[in-house]
């Protein structure tokens, strides 16, 4: 669990860091916004691949279950979505507290160039400006990073899972 603990830390500085990078150079705000996409998941896949393989490592034999391989990986997505969910709230509100008006403009462009109507577009900004909230930009940014980590978690554990031929029920 010590590993887990470990990785969620290092999952959570390198996003805290890589954001500041983003920010300091202005890629938040560039048409190459994709690299972020790519990078925030990877992030949370490469710390969760290393903290089950250093998991497998420290066991006998270097074996893991899947399901400890999937805890290890979940501990992971927790404590790093966690602090990362709480440093969402920091950037928006104090680092650069003009940028959720800068994604809600390219919002309304992007819903205005799929051809909907004002009241929809109306309908998708209320729930946006809902998430914009301190309170809801926690909620969403934990319950969307814990999700979306939970399935990286289940897939690398599948992947590196080593049964212990020994042990009938691993």
């Amino acid at each position: 669990m010590k590993n887990a603990i470990r990785y969620g830390l290092i999952y959570s500085a390198i996003n805290i860091l890589w954001s500041l990078i983003a920010y300091v150079f202005g890629i938040s705000r560039s048409e190459h916004t994709w690299i972020l996409s790519i990078i925030s998941v990877a992030m949370p896949v490469v710390c969760i691949v290393l903290s089950v393989y250093d998991e497998r490592k420290s066991n006998p034999g270097g074996f893991i279950s899947f399901s400890k391989a999937f805890k290890t990986g979940l501990v992971v997505v927790l404590l790093g979505t966690l602090i990362n969910s709480a440093y969402a709230v920091l950037y928006a509100q104090v680092i650069d507290p003009e940028f959720m008006e800068y994604v809600e403009v390219k919002q309304i462009e992007q819903l205005e160039e799929s051809g909907m109507s004002d009241e929809q577009i109306e309908a998708n900004m209320s729930v946006f400006r809902m998430m914009k909230a301190p309170f809801g930009m926690f909620t969403f940014t934990l319950v969307a990073g814990v999700f979306s980590g939970a399935i990286y978690a289940l897939i690398v554990a599948a992947i590196l899972r080593r049964s212990d031929p020994n042990d009938m029920f691993s």
